[in-house]
Formats: structure tokens, C-alpha cells, sequence
């Protein structure tokens, strides 16, 4: 669901109907989607009663966008605005402002907590989708949904917490967002992205000052530019597996992908602390991949 949002702005772009039928076939997956008691959808129809948070921006980016720029407007704003107050109801980390990445409703998760259903820990990526999906909805969504306020409080909240873990010396923010003393810990270029993305739309559209959250493109950026690395061990990897999906999709389709696959489903339902601090695995099914076909 979360390629539709790009298949409406083709349509908004182009005027074309093939693509305001596909993004019509999209929204038709929404009426028998599967969802908890509460009505959370789930994160996906093989995961049942788990609602993750980066799945809250996959699917209401799309159903903000189409019904901004197609129509069924009501429905739309109505589901996209429920699915992320549901999310909140869950996972919001005590009066921190951050959110864990998911819960489940039925508690049979490895990483769940059998008391609350929840994860344990505050991913930055993840919760870098859920502060995109927040600005990006209110951009669209009308100044009288009886819905906003309750996501401008939540954005507001969240852009405190995140101005309270921001790591002063860099910028950035760390992968487990409110464990930057730990020294297994690290800076995770891609949340502190869209945090800072989050941040100045907030400042943009009037929620909150310049003055506190204003961003410095000399300061508050400048770990953007300065952390990513990649050696030639990296492109070497990257560049490999576009070969074998380009001239053997066999290999890509039977032996990487359902490795990488099986590997960070453990990496991503885990969602604790030890897993979310490890080293990306991309290197390992890589090399061991080649390493098996010399």
C-alpha cells in the first residue's frame, strides 16, 4: 500500500486514468483489511493482531493522498487519523513524547511484554515514519476534522522528545533514541532525517517556534553529511546484489532474499535492545551468499 501514495501523485502529475484506477484498486485493499478489537490495522495480513509503528505511515501516507487528491475524502481522513490515534493509545512511552515501535494485541509476539503487548524499545526509524505520517497528514487534512487536534498534540509532544534526546554534539539522534549513554549505542542518520524534516515542517505550518526547535542547516544538519561511510567492502555488496537481481533473479529470488527475509523478520519482531544495536546484516547474507556459489 505505502507505493500507492506514489501512484496518486503520478495520477496528480499526469492526469493519466490508469493511474486513478490502480490507486482505486489500492484503496479497495482497505475494506476487508485486517484489524484488532480497537480497530488497529494490523501490519500485515501474515502478522496478525501486531500493529507496528513505520506501518501507521505505509498506509494513512496513501489514504491522506487520496483522499486529498482523488476523493472519498471522509473515509480517508477518518481512517488515517483513527489508525494514528490508535497507535498512540499504545505505545506512547509514558510522558517521554516518544513511542515504541509496536504492540500486540494478543500478546504471542516473541518481543511482546506479556503484560502490555508492547515492544520494548524506541527505534528511531520507526518512529521517524510515524513523525513524517503526522506532519504530512496535517498538511492535508481540514482545519475542521474533529481528529486534528488530537494529532497536533501528539506531534507536539513528540517534536519535545525529541528536542530532549538529541544528541548536542552531533545532531543526531541514536538508534534507540533515549539510550544515547549507552556505548553499544549509535547515531542513525536515517531517523535523525526525518526528525529534522519533522521538525522544520512543524516550524513551517505554525505548530511550534522557531525560536526553541529552529533548525541551524550549519548546526542541527551537519551530522547528516558528516556520518554516512561506505567502504569499498559496501559497494562491493550493494553492488553485487543489483547484479544478481538484474542477470539471475534465480539467485536474488531462492537464496538472498528469503535469507535476508527469515533474518530481519528475527531482527525486526525482536524490536529489543540487543537486536536493534547490532550491525546491519545486509554484509552477512551477502558474503555468505557469494562465499557459497565460489
Amino acid at each position: 500500500m505505502m507505493a500507492g501514495t506514489m501512484v496518486v501523485a503520478v495520477y496528480e502529475h499526469t492526469a493519466d486514468l490508469k493511474y486513478r484506477l490502480a490507486a482505486a484498486k489500492i484503496r479497495q485493499a482497505f475494506e476487508d483489511y485486517p484489524c484488532n478489537s480497537d480497530g488497529g490495522f494490523w501490519h500485515a495480513r501474515s502478522l496478525p493482531h501486531e500493529m507496528w509503528i513505520d506501518g501507521v505511515f505505509m498506509g494513512q501516507m496513501f489514504l491522506t493522498r487520496y483522499g486529498a487528491v482523488i476523493g472519498d475524502r471522509d473515509y480517508c481522513f477518518d481512517e488515517a487519523t483513527r489508525q494514528i490515534l490508535i497507535l498512540a493509545s499504545h505505545c506512547r512511552k509514558g510522558d517521554t513524547g516518544l513511542f515504541l515501535h509496536a504492540y500486540d494485541e494478543s500478546r504471542n509476539a516473541a518481543w511482546t511484554d506479556p503484560a502490555t503487548g508492547l515492544s520494548p524499545e524506541v527505534w528511531s526509524e520507526g518512529l521517524g515514519w510515524y513523525a513524517l505520517v503526522l506532519v504530512e497528514s496535517l498538511m492535508v487534512l481540514p482545519l475542521d476534522h474533529p481528529s486534528r487536534p488530537q494529532v497536533v498534540k501528539i506531534l507536539l509532544t513528540l517534536v519535545e522528545g525529541l528536542r530532549k534526546t538529541q544528541d548536542a554534539n552531533t545532531g543526531l539522534w541514536y538508534q534507540i533514541v533515549d539510550k544515547g549513554d549507552r556505548p553499544d549505542n549509535w547515531h542513525d542518520t536515517s531517523g535523525s532525517a526525518m526528525f529534522l524534516y519533522t521538525i522544520q515542517r512543524a516550524i513551517d505550518l505554525g505548530f511550534v517556534g522557531a525560536e526553541k526547535y529552529g533548525l541551524s542547516s550549519k548546526e542541527d544538519t551537519r551530522g547528516l553529511f558528516q556520518k554516512p561511510r561506505l567502504t569499498w567492502m559496501d559497494w562491493w555488496i550493494f553492488t553485487t546484489l543489483a547484479m544478481a537481481s538484474a542477470f539471475s533473479p534465480a539467485m536474488l529470488t531462492t537464496s538472498i532474499i528469503p535469507r535476508a527475509l527469515t533474518l530481519k523478520k528475527q531482527w525486526i519482531h525482536s524490536c529489543g535492545l540487543q537486536w536493534r544495536l547490532r550491525n546491519p546484516l545486509l554484509r552477512k547474507i551477502a558474503v555468505e551468499e557469494l562465499h557459497s556459489r565460489c
